[in-house]
């Protein structure tokens, strides 16, 4: 069980960025899922007294649960990193709401927020992507996979827009400034949550990997060694690129 300041979360996002970093490249990355396993014990305890000339003897039976953090993050390593222009906030969405239109039994991205530094972008907010270049897409980075194969200008999107299927064109645009800015965020709010316990502070594709982690803080809530190698070799790789 995690008992210090690192969370099983921040491991997952740490081991994907590190193996990344490793081949000199970019970490593109979903939120960490949660696979947490929780049990429950019944602990039993028992307390006698006297009274006159008898002992009166209580039993009490607690439940007690424990959780065991795991989770596990789908990620992509990436040299560039080709977006469709407009996207800002997106997450997936269920099959289930998708099929009612798509009958293929498949999840979509949905557009929650339109970047608004972009004018007249072809993509709206509550657009639910499903296709990109031909590519039928079930999660956010498999946007940037379905771009790689075939890069342009712009590129051909499905959209469900008002519970619709059409395509559209959009443009395509070079995020890879924007990738790196959000990795060294990200190493940099994991690997200074406690500064006394790292010797390192941070400084602000392929097919997708898998990576996952339930390990345990260290005594004292110190960083272990595996930990503090991993910010030293993300940070090391994103200072010199």
């Amino acid at each position: 069980m995690l008992t210090g300041t690192w969370s099983s979360s921040d491991y997952a996002k740490l081991g994907a960025l590190e193996y990344c970093a490793k081949q000199s490249q970019y970490t593109l990355m979903g939120q960490p899922i949660d696979q947490s396993v929780s049990s429950t014990t019944l602990n039993a305890y028992s307390n006698s007294y006297r009274m006159k000339n008898y002992t009166h003897t209580n039993y009490n039976i607690v439940p007690v649960t424990t959780t065991y953090p795991s989770h596990t993050a789908l990620f992509q390593c990436k040299s560039k990193l080709y977006t469709l222009e407009g996207m800002a906030e997106s997450e997936q969405i269920s099959r289930e709401m998708v099929h009612a239109i798509t009958k293929d039994f498949k999840a979509g991205v949905l557009l929650k927020e339109i970047d608004p530094k972009v004018k007249n972008s072809s993509l709206k907010t509550d657009d639910i992507i499903i296709k990109v270049n031909g590519v039928r897409i079930e999660y956010v980075t498999e946007i940037s996979t379905a771009l790689d194969k075939n890069i342009r200008k712009t590129t051909p999107v499905t959209i469900i827009r008002d519970s619709k299927i059409k395509t559209i064109e959009v443009n395509v645009q070079d995020s890879t400034a924007f990738l790196k800015a959000l990795n060294q965020d990200v190493i940099a709010r994991i690997c200074t949550k406690n500064e006394t316990s790292l010797t390192t502070t941070a400084k602000p594709g392929g097919p997708s990997v898998v990576a996952s982690s339930s390990s345990s803080a260290s005594p004292k809530n110190e960083a272990p060694d595996a930990f503090k190698t991993a910010c030293t070799t993300v940070s090391n790789f994103l200072n010199k690129n």
